[in-house]
This record gives structure tokens, sequence and C-alpha cells, in this order.
């Protein structure tokens, strides 16, 4: 299961959130090695890696979801960015067509789209309503 990761608690529930997760996973990660592990084992397809707090972020967002790309979302902080939550919904109905909006645009979503999150925090304060859209 954890193919690279240590066998310590921390990173066996990681692996297992990535792994078996009904809803996007939110990895607590303060070593790095998660992130580390998550980015080699999505790399062949074609993961992105980006911060809530890029120039760039949105767009960066809207190529992976057009694109079928995996969206490594790394650092995050206990809020997470709004932009996000019409994202959270698709991962309840992942079959069939998906359209998200992001900001003011439409965006279809293509097959072979996902989404992780990973903080550094040690012991976060996640809201309910973080906790009800991510698997932590």
């Amino acid at each position: 299961v954890t193919q690279g990761l240590p066998a310590d608690e921390l990173s066996l529930q990681n692996a297992s959130v990535v792994m078996y997760a009904s809803r996007y996973p939110l990895l607590i990660d303060p070593q790095g090695q998660g992130r580390r592990w998550l980015a080699s084992r999505t790399a062949d397809l074609g993961v992105s890696v980006a911060r809530q707090s890029d120039k760039h972020f949105r767009q960066k967002l809207e190529d992976c979801l057009t694109q079928g790309r995996p969206l490594l979302i790394e650092n995050v902080e206990e809020d997470l960015d709004p932009i996000l939550d019409s994202v959270f919904n698709i991962s309840q109905k992942r079959d069939g067509p998906n359209v998200v909006v992001i900001g003011e645009k439409e965006v279809d979503v293509a097959k072979g789209f996902n989404l992780y999150l990973v903080t550094r925090l040690v012991s976060p304060n996640f809201s309910p309503e973080t906790s009800a859209k991510v698997t932590v």
C-alpha cells in the first residue's frame, strides 16, 4: 500500500486516504514524505503541483480539469480557497460529464482529473465545512 512511504501510522493513514477515500484526500504531512510519495505516484499521469497562493493557481486548476490531469495542492492552510467548492461537488458524482464553475467560467471536467491536497500543519484545525468536503 505505502510503496515508498515510511511504515509509521501517519504515512499508513495517508496512503489509505489516497487509495480508498470517496472524496478528495487532504493529507496531513508535516515532513513532506506524503507529498513526495504522491507526486511520484502521479508523475506518469502528468500531475501539476500548485499552491493556493500561486499567481496562476486558477489557470493550473482549469488546465488540470480540462486535460484530465491530477492536481496536487501543497502547503494547504486551514482555510481552502472557495474557488475549489464546485470541484469538491464533482467528487460525489464521478460518472458522466461534469461541468464546474471556476470564477465565472464554466469548465468541462475531463476523465482522469483528480485532486490531492497536502498540509504541512502538524495539528490542523479544519472547520466542519472543510472536513465535509474532503477526506482528512
